[in-house]
């Protein structure tokens, strides 16, 4: 019966305080409303966008594939958001210097990040691994440097020390080995085109049954890792862009109807604080 009593009083004394301090707080959470709506109509525009990039550097070092993946990218993913530091910092001139942008360009230029690009393993759904490209977001409150960005990335990354040793490394010891794989072809055609030898090394069946797109001639074999070689240094760079960002003629706007709801919330919690303080004060 007191427990009850007790709770009818506590009911009681917070309807009276909501009643007593009623004006503060609506005045509180509406000039709180009506503040963060103006935010909203002179708040600096704002872009974000996104491009698809892949690098060949982890092929460049010589990286063993990891679960599959031929090329890992987290090297090249660290290598952009290491330009977060001086975004930060607001070192212009070393920012101007990595990219070789201007910094009256640079200055609107907020954040730069780089995010694997995951995919679902064929086996199990639920398990998320990376695949062979990344993607790129830039937030800026300009479109000036966007047409930039990606030119200044591409110089950032061909004019590292560390990569280019590597890259400039892989495409002499590649061509080698794109070498050594002609001269190898060559022997084995003359050693087939002998009518005399005593084994054999000229299959007729190309693939194998028991794997159908694996050539069993050794030819074959050498002609399309051979392929592969090619194929690497001519397209393996240590930035390329698999989709380029694209020039928006709308900022990006933040969702207002929630943004004003937190804003209000966060307002009227503050009134009620205010009013507290205003009642103690009074009570003393």
């Amino acid at each position: 019966m007191n427990e009850e009593l007790s709770l009818r009083q506590l009911f009681k004394e917070l309807i009276l305080f909501f009643i007593n301090f009623k004006s503060v707080i609506i005045s509180i959470t509406l000039i709180g409303l009506f503040v963060g709506f103006l935010y909203t109509k002179f708040e600096e525009k704002s872009y974000e966008l996104s491009a698809i990039a892949t690098s060949g550097i982890s092929e460049f070092e010589r990286i063993p594939a990891d679960r599959g993946i031929y090329l890992n990218q987290r090297t090249a993913i660290n290598l952009i958001n290491q330009l977060n530091t001086d975004i930060y910092n607001n070192d212009l001139s070393l920012l101007e210097k990595k990219l070789n942008i201007k910094k009256d360009l640079l200055v609107d230029l907020k954040k730069i990040e780089a995010v694997e690009i995951m995919r679902e393993e064929q086996l199990e759904k639920k398990r998320k691994v990376a695949t062979q490209k990344f993607e790129i977001k830039i937030f800026t409150t300009s479109n000036k440097i966007i047409s930039s960005i990606e030119d200044g990335l591409l110089h950032y990354f061909n004019n590292l020390t560390y990569v280019n040793d590597c890259y400039n490394l892989y495409k002499i010891t590649i061509q080698k080995e794109i070498n050594e794989i002609n001269n190898e072809v060559q022997q084995l055609r003359q050693i087939r085109s002998l009518d005399n030898l005593s084994f054999d090394n000229s299959s007729i069946n190309l693939y194998s049954r028991k794997k159908p797109n694996e050539s069993s001639n050794e030819i074959i074999d050498l002609i399309q890792l051979r392929t592969l070689k090619e194929t690497n240094l001519a397209l393996l760079k240590p930035l390329n862009f698999v989709q380029s960002f694209s020039l928006p003629q709308k900022e990006t706007k933040r969702d207002i109807p929630i943004f004003l709801l937190v804003v209000t919330i966060i307002s009227f919690i503050f009134s009620v604080i205010v009013s507290i303080f205003m009642n103690v004060s009074k009570n003393i």
